[in-house]
């Protein structure tokens, strides 16, 4: 799959999931992660309770493609640079990777908290993740286009960091593992910035 076709599919992600539904089904937590799950289903908003973060991390300002360090890239297959985008739903600074396993979208959210996803039942499929450092994080399911999956982790009162990862063929199964994995890498540089 040409790295134009992967950009345009991460885009078209974006913009699908704003406008999604919720849909019921058990959540599934990517492989060798242990956490409870919350789904909304129906559309219904999930009630989430008041954030436990460790702290807060303000994201005005923070460069999305200097969060993922070099070191890391060989993990994800990443090959060359992120290329610096904004995110077509939250209009908020972007950083889009493409490598071996697919597209990985990387979004710095300072004006959309992580309650969004629960009033807006934005998502296919939505559920609690293991917290990444002590950092709220739920994984958002997307059934479209195939492959697709996020990651997004509640940093502050109305900011997240949002991963988008949309997965080749062979890497699809691992869609949501990916993203929570790439969420750790960047929440890694942000915790110790």
């Amino acid at each position: 799959m040409s790295s134009i076709r992967l950009l345009a599919l991460l885009g078209a992600a974006s913009l699908i999931t704003a406008c999604s539904t919720v849909s019921s089904g058990t959540p599934v937590l990517p492989t060798g992660v242990v956490g409870s799950s919350t789904t909304a289903s129906g559309g219904t908003p999930m009630s989430r309770p008041a954030s436990a973060r460790p702290r807060e991390i303000k994201l005005a300002g923070q460069d999305p493609c200097a969060l993922t360090p070099p070191s890391d890239w060989a993990k994800f297959e990443i090959e060359k640079s992120g290329r610096p985008e904004v995110s077509p739903s939250s209009k908020e600074p972007k950083c889009v990777y493409t490598g071996q396993l697919g597209g990985l979208g990387l979004t710095v959210n300072s004006k959309e908290g992580i309650e969004v996803w629960d009033e807006r039942a934005r998502a296919v499929q939505i559920e609690d993740a293991p917290p990444i450092l002590g950092f709220p994080t739920i994984r958002v399911d997307q059934k479209s286009p195939p492959g697709t999956c996020s990651a997004v982790v509640d940093v502050a009162d109305g900011q997240t960091l949002d991963i988008m990862v949309i997965a080749l063929s062979e890497a699809a199964a691992r869609k949501c593992e990916i993203a929570y994995e790439f969420a750790e890498s960047a929440m890694k540089v942000l915790v110790g910035s």
